[in-house]
């Protein structure tokens, strides 16, 4: 546990220490929970506005956070350099400020959306603040005992989209858990893709998935997951639940390819480094290319 922490400054900008590129895991999902149901009654675009913007806030505060708890307790040094804030940089004092304030405003909007819609969304956006804080947060956080994954499943891959879809004025369908499906396959395998490229680093600190399972298995199983969401869509499509130009998913391959190829055994550092930019374009390109298709649909 370093206890000079508070010396630091993030080496990164503003924008960096929120992970944009990761943001993919909340806004894919929310729009094709949105789109399905418009598809099954009104949707109300404000509504959607406000939800996004919060389910926003709430990732972005556990990205925050997740670098200020593995600084403090000793890991990410290359993040961070000594001396104090600069303009377009934070300083380690800052970062529970920023992410309580994300925390704040996304607890905010969520009881505007609880007034819209009922008071339901208060429990599940209490459920999720709750895992993006304890996702880095205490002495055994949900990240270091192998549920990184499993948090980010249930959070990033079904709840955003069940919300997106429950908060519209449409009645229930539990079709919407299979169009929550791919994006939980693809979030689960982002976090795994960043823990096999941290496995080394992990070791002292957490017990992540590919330590518990080792490298080769956390490979087969991050193939697994990526076929999962392609084999999720055409089984879907193929039961008359989807349309069929939810099919353009199939042309996000050749970006899941290379994200594996980045993590294939014997891979240089330099391309496992690059396997998380891989994955978390793959979420997006996959992403758009399904709620393209259940657009045209």
């Amino acid at each position: 546990m370093r206890t000079d922490a508070f010396r630091y400054t993030y080496r990164g900008t503003w924008l960096q220490l929120v992970r944009p590129m990761t943001l993919s895991g909340t806004i894919t999902p929310a729009i094709a929970g949105t789109i399905w149901a418009g598809g099954r009654g009104t949707v109300r675009p404000g509504l959607f506005l406000l939800f996004i913007t919060a389910a926003l806030l709430v990732q972005m505060s556990a990205n925050v956070l997740n670098d200020y708890f593995d600084f403090k307790k000793g890991q990410d040094e290359e993040k961070w350099t000594a001396g104090p804030a600069t303009p377009g940089h934070a300083a380690f004092n800052q970062l529970p400020l920023l992410a309580g304030g994300m925390i704040a405003a996304a607890m905010a909007l969520g009881i505007l959306i609880a007034i819209k819609s009922g008071g339901w969304v208060l429990w599940a956006g209490a459920f999720s603040i709750l895992a993006a804080l304890f996702y880095s947060a205490g002495r055994r956080p949900l990240s270091s005992v192998g549920l990184g994954e499993t948090v980010a499943a249930v959070f990033l891959g079904f709840t955003v989209a069940l919300l997106a879809y429950g908060i519209q004025d449409v009645p229930f369908s539990p079709s919407i858990f299979a169009v929550a499906l791919p994006f939980a396959f693809l979030i689960t395998g982002m976090i795994l893709t960043n823990n096999i490229r941290d496995l080394e680093k992990d070791r002292p600190f957490r017990c992540t998935v590919p330590l518990i399972i080792g490298r080769r298995r956390a490979r087969l199983l991050l193939a697994v997951l990526v076929a999962g969401a392609y084999v999720t869509v055409l089984v879907f499509t193929v039961m008359g639940v989807f349309p069929s130009a939810a099919l353009f998913t199939f042309l996000a391959i050749p970006w899941s390819l290379r994200l594996l190829r980045l993590l294939r055994e014997g891979a240089p550092r330099h391309d496992e480094l690059a396997a998380m930019p891989a994955a978390a374009k793959q979420h997006w390109v996959f992403g758009f290319l399904f709620i393209s298709g259940l657009l045209l649909g």
